[in-house]
C-alpha cells in the first residue's frame, strides 16, 4: 500500500539498501509478501502507506535471489523446485555472510500540531541468535495460552494478544538488543518499512 492505494509488486522487486546499527550495517533488500500487508491497513484505517522487505547477505546473494524471485514467474525450467533446493543448500555455505542480522520498523505519521513525525524500532540477533527472533511472539503467546489467559478462539492480528514487553522477555537470554530512534526530518519522507 502506498499512499492510500493498493499497487501491484512480487517477491523479488525494488532491490535497495538500508542500514542497520552496528554490527549489522548495510543490507539489501526485496519486497516480500507477509500477511502484514493485508492486516496492517485492516486494524490501522489511518494507514497511507505499508511495505514489507527482506534481505540476506553478501549483495550477490540477495541480487541472485531477487533474479530468480524475477524468473520463477515466467516458468522457464531454470527456475524449478530442483533448482530452489540447490540453490537453498549452497547459501548456507555461501561465503561473506555474517551471523548478525536485523530488523528496522519504521512509523511515519503527524503529531497533534501537524507537524511530521517519525520514530524507528531495531531488534539485532548477534552471533547467530536473530534466528530466534522470529520465534519469541509463538513462545510467549503459548505461555499466556498455558497461564489461561486467553480464552478468545479465533485469528487476529497479534497486537491484540502481546505487549512488545512479552515478546522481547523471551529473548533476554539471547544476544538481541534494539533501540527506539526519532527519525530525523530529512528521512521523515521515507514509507513505513520493516527490513531483515
Amino acid at each position: 500500500m502506498r499512499d492510500g492505494r493498493w499497487r501491484e509488486s512480487f517477491a523479488g522487486n525494488h532491490l535497495r539498501s538500508v542500514t542497520l546499527a552496528h554490527p549489522v550495517g548495510k543490507r539489501w533488500l526485496c519486497d516480500f509478501e507477509v500477511p502484514d500487508l493485508e492486516l496492517c491497513p485492516r486494524y490501522l484505517p489511518d494507514l497511507n502507506t505499508a511495505l514489507f522487505s527482506t534481505g540476506t547477505e553478501p549483495l550477490i546473494l540477495q541480487a541472485g535471489l531477487s533474479l530468480c524471485a524475477q524468473l520463477s514467474r515466467l516458468n522457464l525450467p531454470a527456475t524449478s523446485s530442483r533448482i530452489a533446493q540447490i540453490a537453498h543448500k549452497l547459501s548456507a555455505r555461501w561465503p561473506g555472510g555474517s551471523s548478525h542480522g536485523g530488523m528496522i520498523v519504521r512509523a511515519l505519521g503527524e503529531d497533534a500540531d501537524g507537524r511530521t513525525t517519525g520514530r524507528q524500532w531495531q531488534i539485532l540477533g548477534m552471533d547467530g541468535d536473530g534466528v530466534w527472533i522470529p520465534a519469541a511472539p509463538a513462545v510467549a503467546l503459548a505461555r499466556k495460552f498455558l497461564r489461561g489467559e486467553i480464552s478468545d478462539s479465533g485469528a487476529r492480528a497479534c497486537w491484540q494478544l502481546l505487549k512488545l514487553d512479552e515478546i522481547l522477555d523471551e529473548l533476554k537470554d539471547y544476544s538481541i538488543v534494539t533501540a527506539i530512534e526519532f527519525l530525523p526530518a530529512e528521512q521523515n519522507s521515507l514509507p513505513a518499512l520493516a527490513a531483515s
